[in-house]
């Protein structure tokens, strides 16, 4: 099922004949979309492995369980995205903006998210075996059960001040006891845990 809410054709590097593809098959394998706005697109289960995206506008995509493994994505932006169950394994997605985006259940094993945004997205459920979060901004990323085994976060954003704040107070109304910063933050080999002091 493809639905295009909005294909901005003003940008000439990506490959006509690939976007028409796209919009006639909902498919687009080792295809060439760099730069193309695709705000809004509506995809379920379709197959875009290998595609080029990079710098393209994803904003608002409903792109459910679609298969984007070793495509390239970085510098696009995919705000408000919905990516539950996405395949985003061996991916590259540098300096990606997936603010507030839902990747619930999504593989983002070996995926390359240096320099890239997941400011308050929800990353529940999703596996990040392997990945490279250095610099990735994680303030306010929701990371329950989720598998981060062997990935590099090296200088990433983890948790502002006013995350730790906001959730310590969402924590005191339950009558728990909670000052204002972050005891620890645990990596074990499946999850990670937040631990409030």
């Amino acid at each position: 099922m493809v639905l295009f809410a909005c294909l901005a054709t003003e940008v000439s590097a990506f490959s006509e004949r690939h976007l028409k593809r796209l919009e006639k098959t909902g498919d687009c394998k080792r295809c060439k979309l760099d730069r193309v706005d695709l705000s809004g697109l509506f995809l379920i289960a379709a197959d875009l492995r290998g595609t080029s995206l990079q710098r393209a506008t994803l904003k608002d995509a409903y792109l459910e369980s679609v298969d984007l493994s070793k495509s390239n994505l970085s510098g696009s932006n995919l705000t408000g995205s919905y990516l539950k169950d996405a395949n985003f394994t061996a991916a590259k997605l540098r300096d990606a903006d997936l603010t507030k985006t839902n990747l619930t259940g999504a593989k983002l094993d070996d995926a390359d998210l240096a320099g890239a945004s997941l400011k308050n997205a929800n990353l529940t459920r999703t596996s990040l075996v392997n990945a490279n979060l250095v610099n990735t901004s994680l303030s306010g990323t929701l990371l329950v059960h989720s598998d981060l085994t062997g990935s590099i976060i090296d200088h990433s954003k983890l948790w502002t001040q006013d995350c730790a704040s906001q959730f310590c107070q969402q924590e005191s109304s339950r009558n728990v006891i909670c000052k204002e910063r972050i005891l620890s933050v645990l990596f074990s080999a499946k999850l990670i845990l937040w631990a409030p002091s």
